[in-house]
């Protein structure tokens, strides 16, 4: 490299900060070499906001990494429930066409604790008791993550209410995980806003696309038994825990504008060599300006529509 070279790379360019910090969380978004310039040669004076606008970018990200992180155990929580509904159904819709089916023959199929006059005949059947639902619908160990959305209710009395308990249960986890969902969609839509560029990690997206898989996935699921029902918008209380994420003082700043005294500092370049200069910055200034925020995201796409038909129960309250 020739001195002059070292001395145009050395010549401080027209960008602002938060230009140089748009630009550096796109280079590391997309797992790219970073451009020296963009950061050896910023001027003194813009060094503290764009550190500023940097760190709050990704104390963003890693704030909503950690919300996503406790999603997914919750979901995957929520998707043994739906598996165990699922299986319960299928079970009792399975015995209902067997018993049809024996009755049919002229086989008397009794509980066991009903059929004594027919214990000793040879055209019954009779089942042995299922086990009172117990296990797994009532907490016995302390809450150490999250907190109770409502008071725990009594385990059901029989597999009947067991479904119910289930339905409600996957239903509720539906609702509650697809607000915090939305909310955080609706955050990061502003934080790109403030920002100036989308700024979600390529990580994060994925987590939450995958996220949204599973619930809409969830929410198909789970309408087969508890009726029709819509996903809500996120409640007041979702929006300001999602935006509470987000350090948005970091992003208030006087107007940006490129440091006074740079024009000085190019009167000793060539023409040449100043047309080089503003080639560099127009380059860099035409990507910044082209990473603006994209669209809200509209996460209500691809949700199934509601099948035909009254509500069979009227769903409880939840707190």
């Amino acid at each position: 490299m020739t001195t002059a070279d070292r001395r145009l790379d050395a010549v401080t360019t027209g960008l602002t900060a938060r230009e140089r910090a748009i630009l550096t969380i796109g280079i590391w978004n997309r797992s790219e070499e970073p451009e020296d310039r963009l950061i050896k040669y910023m001027p003194p004076e813009q060094k503290e906001e764009f550190e500023r606008l940097v760190k709050a970018v990704e104390n963003a990200n890693d704030e909503f990494w950690s919300d996503c992180s406790l999603w997914c155990e919750w979901i995957q929580q929520a998707d043994i429930e739906l598996a165990w509904l699922e299986s319960i159904s299928a079970v009792f819709a399975r015995q209902a066409k067997l018993v049809a089916a024996l009755k049919v023959q002229g086989v008397a199929v009794r509980e066991e604790a009903k059929a004594s006059r027919l214990a000793s005949s040879r055209q019954a059947l009779i089942l042995p008791p299922m086990p009172p639902p117990g296990r797994g619908f009532h907490r016995d160990i302390p809450r150490l993550l999250g907190v109770a959305l409502h008071e725990e209710d009594p385990p059901p009395e029989n597999w009947e209410g067991a479904i119910r308990s289930l339905s409600d249960s996957v239903r509720e986890a539906v609702e509650v995980r697809w607000q915090d969902l939305a909310a955080t969609e609706i955050a990061l839509g502003e934080l790109a806003e403030a920002f100036g560029a989308d700024c979600c990690n390529p990580k994060l997206r994925e987590v939450l696309d995958a996220v949204r898989r599973k619930l809409l996935d969830h929410y198909a699921s789970v309408l087969l038994f508890t009726g029709p029902f819509r996903l809500p918008e996120p409640a007041e209380r979702f929006l300001e825990i999602a935006r509470s994420r987000v350090d948005w003082d970091a992003f208030k700043s006087k107007e940006d504008q490129a440091t006074s005294h740079q024009q000085s500092q190019r009167a000793w370049l060539s023409q040449e060599q100043r047309a080089a200069l503003e080639e560099i910055e127009a380059r860099w200034k035409d990507e910044a300006r082209s990473l603006k925020p994209s669209p809200a995201r509209d996460i209500i796409r691809g949700v199934p529509a509601l099948p035909a038909g009254p509500r069979r129960r009227k769903p409880r309250r939840r707190s």
